[in-house]
């Protein structure tokens, strides 16, 4: 049985800081990048708000997202138009959060009146999004969702991948993949064969709703039907809690790839728990992205608050962020495949080839190290060559790996 979720707010538990930390540090490097690029607004939209402040005094989403787009615009010569979108179902919780905001918000002209608005859905703050016009006639420039639902029962893939501009749109979503589970065993009646304390938090089915109802949804949340061998699968013992959760995650994020091209995801973990497993998985944090910028920017971050937060055993050998080994082999691969799909002798970043390794490989080290030893040797071997050979004011060879503007191209 989950919790009632007002006991989420009493305090703000460190799965919850770890997640929140990706978005707060993500926000100042991504909303001083696109402000000055969309010139017809940005839409920033958090469908599952919650509330402005736990108990314990610790920022709320809403308030983590409005103070770094305030410090980000603070920094601009030109501002884009802004829009704000809070969703919250609790009609008390939404109300003392308009409350909050809006105080928050304070006379700052570019957050005032309908520029901040509040939904009483997921579906209607994705409705109101869709609708948003910052500029007579023109469509916004920009969009941003963070998804956080109380379980998977009120969340839709679709609704998230219909952007109005795919090509400039990011999303971050917590997905409560053991809650899916558990909503999954309950609709395929597969016994549970390992004892999991991780769906505390996450607002199941009500017992009511009949089993055909219950598979529509789960395959509305993640995007498809194939869950359903998967934890048939579990049920005769074929693999274990653990592994079911590595595959419905890795589902969903195929399942993404259909809208977006860069996918990655890291487990947000209770570190409490299951010590000699690096912590018991809550949930995944979900980044989903056309930009290859934004998805290294995140695969960097999560490397850093993986690493600081949520990593106990650490490992001797090469591992990605879920302690799974990785084969160098592997990576060199998807290194070489993604620069030969490059047009000969065409400028492009370090960063647009590192995003398609990261899609395809995953999350295990960060963009700097990474470029290092898996672009370097395709450097010297002159298959990818850089644009600036020589450094402007020593005239000594080029050798950095770090930062979105090293550019290359494909030599031969």
């Amino acid at each position: 049985m989950a919790k009632d979720q007002s006991d989420y707010f009493r305090t703000k538990q460190v799965w919850s800081k770890t997640k929140d930390g990706i978005l707060g540090c993500y926000f100042a490097p991504y909303f001083s990048k696109v402000i000055p690029f969309s010139k017809d607004g940005i839409v920033y939209v958090d469908a599952f708000a919650g509330t402005d402040v736990f108990e314990d005094g610790e920022p709320g989403s809403p308030l983590i997202a409005l103070s770094e787009l305030r410090g980000a615009m603070s920094k601009q010569r030109q501002r884009s138009p802004i829009k704000i979108i809070l969703a919250e179902k609790d009609d008390s919780i939404r109300a003392k959060l308009e409350s909050v905001v809006r105080k928050s918000a304070g006379g700052t002209g570019y957050l005032q009146g309908d520029r901040i608005c509040f939904a009483d859905s997921f579906e209607n703050a994705m409705t109101l999004s869709s609708q948003a016009e910052l500029r007579t006639g023109r469509q916004p420039s920009t969009f941003f969702y963070y998804i956080d639902p109380y379980g998977i029962k009120d969340f839709r893939l679709s609704l998230v991948a219909g952007s109005p501009v795919p090509g400039h749109t990011e999303m971050l979503l917590n997905f409560s993949s053991s809650g899916f589970i558990r909503d999954a065993r309950a609709a395929l009646k597969v016994a549970l064969t390992e004892q999991d304390e991780n769906v505390m938090w996450s607002v199941a089915f009500a017992e009511d709703v009949p089993t055909t109802t219950r598979v529509e949804r789960l395959n509305e949340a993640i995007g498809s039907d194939g869950w359903i061998e998967l934890v048939i699968a579990y049920g005769r013992n074929e693999m274990t809690h653990r592994q079911l959760e590595i595959e419905v995650s890795a589902l969903l994020c195929r399942n993404a790839q259909s809208y977006y091209r860069y996918v990655t995801n890291m487990p947000i973990r209770d570190v409490s728990v299951r010590r000699e497993d690096n912590g018991a998985i809550k949930y995944r944090l979900v980044h989903m992205t056309n930009n290859h910028d934004g998805c290294v920017l995140v695969n960097d971050n999560m490397i850093k608050r993986n690493r600081d937060t949520q990593v106990i055993q650490q490992q001797l050998f090469l591992v990605d962020i879920d302690g799974n080994d990785i084969d160098s082999d592997t990576i060199s691969s998807a290194m070489r495949k993604s620069v030969m799909t490059l047009p000969l002798n065409k400028p492009v970043s370090m960063w647009a080839i590192l995003a398609d390794v990261i899609a395809e490989v995953g999350v295990f080290d960060k963009s700097t190290a990474v470029l290092k030893t898996y672009l370097g040797p395709l450097i010297e071997e002159g298959l990818v060559e850089r644009v600036e050979k020589f450094t402007p004011k020593t005239g000594k060879p080029k050798n950095t790996y770090s930062g979105p503007k090293t550019m290359v191209y494909r030599a031969k």
